[in-house]
Parts: C-alpha cells; structure tokens; sequence
C-alpha cells in the first residue's frame, strides 16, 4: 500500500474520542520507542473503514500491529498489508517532526486536554469514595460545585505546580490507604496509581511539534 495511503489512516487516529491529542500527548513526553508502540497498541482497538483516494480500506488493530487491505475486511483478507506497533510508532514520529500528523489547533489544546482529563477522572473517583472518608485524604473545597464546573477549577488548579503536589500528594496517601483497605472506594475500575503517574508525568519537560 503506498504510503500516503498509510500515512492517512495514521492520521485518522483510533476509534476513541480525542485520540489524537492523548498521542500527540504522549509523544510530547519523549518516550522509548517501545513505550509508544505498547501505547499504541492499547490506545488502539476494533477497526475502521475508510475512503482513501476513492478507495474503500479496511484496518484491524490486532496485538501484532496494524492490518490493512483494500475492501470490507483486513483481519481475514488474503492481500491484506500488517504493519507492526513499533512501525507505526516511528511513522507517527516521523509525521510529527514533518508537522504532518495533525493540525496546529490539535497541538495548541493538548495541555488543556491532558488536565481536563485527569481532572474528570480525579472528580469521579471521589465521588466513589465511601462518605465517612472522604474528608481524610483530599481538600473537599476543590470538589464543591458539581460536574463540569468542579472538574473546570480542578483543571486549572493543576496548571499550578503547588496545587498540583499538593494534589499528587493527596493521591497518594488514598492508594495507600485503598490498597490496605479496597472497601474504601465503592467502584474499582479506578487506578490510583495510574492517575498518580499521569499527575507526576504533567512535570516533564515537553517536546514542542
């Protein structure tokens, strides 16, 4: 498949909303290349079909990479082109450095986004927390006022490097305590200690496409 071709599903990013700005993200934060090919594979899931050039493409994203083929299926199509995770990774770089993946509003919202996110996931976590401990581990006053506006305050205050050990500090002190005691938090699909890493990697330096 010719490369323009591949360089536009590239382009297209996963199925989930805002991919683009969680990779644009994470190339930001200059990891290995084997960090962002396993990135990749977990961000992306299912398939898609796409008009390219007038053509009709199918993509599987599959644990060995990218599937392609021309037609309404790539997983089982005979022709079909696979393209490894760590392929795509350097694609995506290379894309990047071209500033040829994605347009220039994706890249100047990434920051906004990327606290946004952690916000809402910050605010839906203590919401599960059970009632009699929820003034123990975080300042109370930063979730007052509901969904979206406490989740807008918790996303500003993480722009500031203080408030944000602060609140790092705060998660920190709850995963300890939930990972002695689980039933303090009423759902577990949450992870603490992947929110703590995504805290602590806002202060890395970033690389600017």
């Amino acid at each position: 498949m010719p490369q323009n071709q591949i360089d536009s599903i590239l382009r297209t990013g996963s199925n989930s909303n805002n991919s683009l700005l969680r990779i644009v993200s994470f190339y930001q934060k200059d990891k290995s290349l084997e960090e962002k090919a396993d990135f990749l594979q977990k961000e992306y899931k299912g398939g898609k079909g796409l008009y390219i050039d007038g053509q009709k493409i199918s993509t599987w994203f599959h644990s060995d990479g990218i599937h392609i083929s021309k037609g309404e299926t790539a997983l089982y199509s005979r022709s079909k082109e696979v393209i490894n995770w760590e392929s795509v990774a350097e694609r995506i770089e290379e894309l990047l450095n071209d500033g040829q993946y994605v347009t220039q509003d994706i890249l100047d919202n990434i920051g906004a986004y990327e606290r946004q996110e952690i916000a809402q996931r910050l605010w839906y976590l203590h919401r599960d927390l059970s009632d009699d401990i929820k003034d123990q581990f975080f300042n109370e006053e930063i979730f007052k006022g509901g969904f979206p506006d406490s989740t807008n305050h918790i996303a500003l205050l993480l722009a500031d490097q203080q408030e944000r050990e602060k609140i790092i500090e705060s998660l920190k002190e709850f995963n300890s305590a939930y990972e002695q005691d689980p039933t303090i938090l009423r759902f577990h699909f949450h992870k603490p200690q992947e929110l703590i890493s995504n805290l602590v990697d806002l202060d890395l330096p970033r690389r600017e496409f």
